[in-house]
This record gives C-alpha cells, structure tokens and sequence, in this order.
C-alpha cells in the first residue's frame, strides 16, 4: 500500500470513528457559509447526478453521510425512507459514504442500502472532498442544502421539521 492510500485510509477512519458519538447540532440558519465543493457527482451505479442543476431550480438536497457498519445508522434508515417517500419530489437524498475502495466496498455499500431499503442513490466519497468540505466528523450526519451548498441544516439525527426547508 502507498503512502497517499494509507494516509486517505487512516484519515477517512480516524475522521469516521466516532458513529453517532457527536452529539445533533441545532439547525444552522440560511446565513451559513457556503462550500466551492462540486455538487456534480456519480452514484455508485454509475449514474450521474446533477446536484447543483438540482439546486438551480430551487430543490434542496439532502446528504445523509453513514457508513455500512454504523448501528445509529441503520436505526434512522426507516425514517430518511419516509422522509424519502414524502418529500422525495421536492428534495434532492443522497446518501454518502466517505472512504476509498481500499476501505469500503462498493459492493457492500450497494448490498446494505439495499438490504436497509435505502431508496436513494449512494455516492462514495473516495477523495473525501465532501467529507472535508462539510466538516463530517462522524456517522450518521444529515446535510440540507440550499442554493449555492448553504448549509440549512447539519445534525447527527433526523431533521425536527422537514417542512421548514420547502
């Protein structure tokens, strides 16, 4: 294994540790900084989703960092489905897996999003540049973003109200 591997391994774990050991965040008001990250991504399908387009016509999108192994994550999968169901029209889930290939396997990803029921598409964060540009210290933590990658909402639990992002 080379350095740059072994070096994006060991930080994608050490960043990922803790699951579900950070505590929910209050929601984060529409004043929030904005990210230059590329919103332009592939799902492991490889299928390309257009996030940024998605939020040009006033959609948000909801990044639902987890991991394959994470138990609080699996417990809150019932509920990102029904809030899939309901507001999957308006809202843009997406759900993100942070770590290489040489850490997590594609095709356990895709096998526990199914086996979860997980109804939306999964990306997997190999570089990190999502992880890094939103600051994920851990697993499960939601993301709502509006225009331009603000912010709106940033929690290690399920969003209090839906509604408020529409």
């Amino acid at each position: 294994m080379n350095f740059p591997s072994l070096f994006a391994a060991g930080a994608s774990l050490a960043c990922l540790a803790a699951c579900s050991n950070i505590p929910p965040t209050a929601n984060v008001n529409q004043s929030s900084p904005t990210t230059n990250v590329s919103l332009s991504l592939s799902d492991l399908e490889g299928r390309p989703l257009d996030l940024e387009s998605d939020q040009a016509a006033g959609r948000k999108v909801v990044l639902v960092f987890w991991q394959t192994w994470c138990a609080s994550c699996r417990r809150e999968a019932p509920e990102l489905i029904e809030a899939f169901q309901t507001y999957g029209d308006r809202m843009r889930f997406v759900g993100v897996i942070s770590g290489g290939t040489d850490v997590v396997d594609p095709a356990d990803i895709l096998q526990t999003a199914k086996d979860w029921g997980l109804p939306y598409p999964q990306v997997q964060d190999t570089d990190l540049r999502l992880t890094r540009a939103f600051g994920i210290e851990g697993t499960p933590t939601i993301l709502v973003l509006g225009p331009q990658a603000r912010v709106l909402y940033r929690g290690a639990g399920i969003p209090p109200d839906w509604e408020a992002f529409l």
